[in-house]
């Protein structure tokens, strides 16, 4: 039996990633959104340790972070009733009404939380009084709910 070269030659690639896969349902149509942020190191003949390998990989990713935007999207998002928007667009469009009943918010404050999502991008107007989230905001708060679990399950 022949080996492949990739796994014969003296270079070796080390890196670390997350994936992060979305299925999604409206109505009867169904979306897998997946995501993936990764570092990846090609290194010859290498002998470093996985740990200093690792550390240039998290370098690497931390040279591509756009911190702005990242820290724009998690203050959008970190707020309590915007979560509750997030969670009441998880199933689909919702027009304004809907929106004040979930929240049981006045229209002002409710109109203010849902511009700070649609300004970060977590939110798209779809027509008058109508809400959606985008693939951004999908993946963000699905990713919060993630986040959410493991910390919990960690406490146990």
């Amino acid at each position: 039996m022949r080996l492949p070269a990739w796994l014969t030659s003296q270079e070796a690639t080390y890196g670390s990633g997350a994936l992060l896969a979305v299925l999604t349902r409206q109505g009867r149509s169904r979306r897998l959104i997946l995501g993936q942020v990764s570092a990846f190191i090609r290194q010859p003949r290498t002998t470093a340790s996985p740990e200093r390998l690792l550390a240039r990989s998290a370098a690497r990713l931390r040279q591509r972070l756009d911190e702005r935007r990242l820290a724009a999207i998690m203050a959008a998002a970190g707020h309590p009733k915007r979560l509750v928007i997030l969670a009441e667009l998880l199933g689909g469009a919702a027009i304004y009404r809907q929106l004040v009943r979930a929240t049981d918010m006045k229209a002002g404050p409710l109109y203010h939380h849902i511009n700070k999502l649609r300004l970060a991008g977590l939110v798209r107007v779809l027509g008058r009084d109508l809400y959606d989230l985008t693939e951004t905001g999908r993946a963000v708060f699905l990713a919060l709910l993630a986040a959410d679990g493991l910390v919990h399950r960690g406490k146990r």
